[in-house]
């Protein structure tokens, strides 16, 4: 009775032995899912690359700011008499990229009369220059001045009168690099002079000279 008893706990020690061992894993097993899923915590991320460098689009000016100087010859008939003399002109202004150009122009037209009177004549000018080809442009406007007179033999010396009118100017390229530009240009130009005689106030004149733009 006693080896029974004996035997029978033999048996139980031996199977809670075997069930405190956890089953061992055969070579050809998968591993289990969350074997599977901790392995791809523990891998590293890979660093995300970085946007890529994109220049901005470059803007294109609309235009450029212009200055031109003049110095033009020229013949006028005033007071029925001839004047001759040469005028110096600067011009200001800005250019768009198609070649039409708006312009303040300061000059002076100084010289002597037949009857040996010198004279200035001051003017301040808004100018309009407009293409029509790759060297050919027109330059229109309208003008303010002030006609000085030296009368030598007065007991004033000086007699002055204010001035108004306006010019057409056509212009060609002689020679052009990049945004400077070597011109001849033609202007015909009138003018209205406030003087006492107003059917004598009335002055044209004719120039040809050179221009140079930058």
């Amino acid at each position: 009775m006693s080896a029974r008893i004996f035997a029978a706990l033999l048996l139980l020690a031996g199977l809670a032995r075997a069930q405190e061992q956890p089953p061992a894993m055969g070579d050809d097993e998968p591993p289990s899912q969350a074997v599977r899923d901790a392995a791809t915590l523990v891998q590293p991320e890979a660093p995300p690359e970085p946007p890529p460098l994109v220049a901005p689009p470059r803007r294109e000016p609309r235009g450029r700011p212009v200055i031109a100087v003049e110095v033009l010859p020229g013949y006028r008939r005033l007071l029925g008499s001839d004047w001759l003399g040469t005028s110096a002109d600067l011009s200001i202004g800005g250019e768009a990229k198609n070649g039409f150009a708006v312009l303040m122009r300061l000059g002076i037209f100084a010289g002597a009369t037949t009857f040996g009177v010198t004279f200035q004549h001051w003017t301040v000018a808004a100018a309009f220059v407009i293409p029509t080809g790759t060297r050919l442009r027109i330059e229109l406007g309208h003008t303010f001045g002030l006609l000085v007179l030296e009368l030598p033999h007065t007991d004033d010396h000086y007699a002055e009168s204010p001035t108004m009118g306006a010019f057409l100017a056509p212009t060609i390229d002689l020679w052009r690099k990049q945004e400077q530009r070597v011109f001849l240009e033609a202007r015909l130009s009138y003018d209205w002079v406030l003087a006492d005689h107003a059917s004598d106030g009335n002055a044209l004149t004719c120039q040809l000279g050179l221009g140079v733009a930058f």
